[in-house]
């Protein structure tokens, strides 16, 4: 099984997001099913919601082709997973999936 880890920059928003998400996107490319990606957030000390997005953007296309990620290196109460409410990726996690809530006429 192969296990790749990434590490977030620094400054983690819209001036790198480009480069993390060309990372991401290889990542995934060369993990089959049942590989771990691992994000690296220890030395990251600014983010915003770029980067929030494009974490959960990346959770759901690696978990759709059978790949785990897991999200490591910040803690307590100014972590970027803490702050989305979301510390681990679970199901009452803000960054879920969710259910597509029904439209007008009861239709999803």
């Amino acid at each position: 099984m192969l296990d790749i880890t990434i590490k977030a920059p620094e400054k983690a928003g819209v001036a790198s997001i480009t480069e993390l998400r060309d990372e991401l996107v290889s990542a995934i490319k060369g993990a089959g099913s049942g590989a771990k990606v691992v994000l690296d957030l220890s030395g990251t000390n600014q983010a915003d919601s770029s980067f929030a997005q494009l974490v959960a953007s990346f959770k759901y296309e690696a978990m759709a082709k059978g790949i785990e990620v897991s999200v490591v290196g910040m803690g307590g109460p100014t972590s970027l997973m803490e702050m989305l409410s979301c510390d681990k990726f679970q199901e009452d996690c803000g960054l879920a999936a969710r259910k597509a809530a029904p439209r007008a006429g009861g239709k999803a």
